[in-house]
């Protein structure tokens, strides 16, 4: 019994990648984010996140940037960096 958990622990460390990409796989990760998004009309810049259920407006000058749409917010302005 004893040989069969070491034989198992030597295959693990052998292939130590492979096992690594397994739990990858298994542990789920967000697919939420938060972005960067720039105004159209006035250039300001504010942080949105991608799953929103409110209306988010410019701060600078009232523009819609996000809408909610049941799932991912629709992004109205450019998206400068992906932040998370």
């Amino acid at each position: 019994m004893q040989l069969c958990i070491d034989e198992k622990r030597y295959k693990a460390q052998k292939t130590g990648d492979r096992i690594m990409a397994e739990w990858e796989h298994l542990i789920p990760r967000p697919t939420s984010r938060f972005f960067r998004v720039r105004c159209i009309s006035c250039d300001g810049e504010q942080i949105v996140f991608s799953h929103s259920t409110n209306e988010v407006k410019c701060q600078m000058c009232g523009e819609k940037l996000a809408t909610p749409t049941g799932g991912k917010a629709s992004i109205h302005g450019s998206v400068v960096a992906v932040l998370g």
